[in-house]
């Protein structure tokens, strides 16, 4: 029996997934672009996976996880690696209010920024 690093591209565990996006906010720039880069790499071998660990970090929003623009980045990389068998609307729906949610919060947090500023 091979063993698996001999197998060429196995597929993620989704542990190992989360600990990857969970390192897009480390403080180590080193670490974000190694974590960036792996999951570049595992987004066309199981981009729901990656999909579904980015979606469950964005829920905290930005206040919570300080990199959504690495978490966006990355699940761009899934949404391009999905087969069009793979595509539910009402997942994609929910990807996309993910997206319009903090868009319209990192506003609204700039917006309350600059007003405290001129204060």
């Amino acid at each position: 029996m091979a063993s698996s690093s001999s197998l060429g591209s196995s597929i993620p565990a989704p542990e190992a997934v989360q600990v990857l996006v969970s390192s897009l906010a480390d403080e180590s720039p080193m670490v974000r672009e190694a974590s960036m880069a792996s999951l570049k790499d595992i987004s066309p071998l199981n981009p729901l996976l990656v999909l579904d660990c980015c979606s469950a970090v964005s829920r905290g929003g930005r206040r919570r996880f300080g990199n959504m623009a690495g978490v966006f980045q990355v699940m761009a990389f899934g949404v391009r690696a999905l087969d069009k068998n793979d595509i539910d609307a009402s997942y994609i729906g929910k990807l996309a209010k993910i997206a319009t949610a903090e868009i319209i919060s990192s506003k609204i947090g700039k917006g309350q920024q600059q007003v405290c500023l001129l204060q």
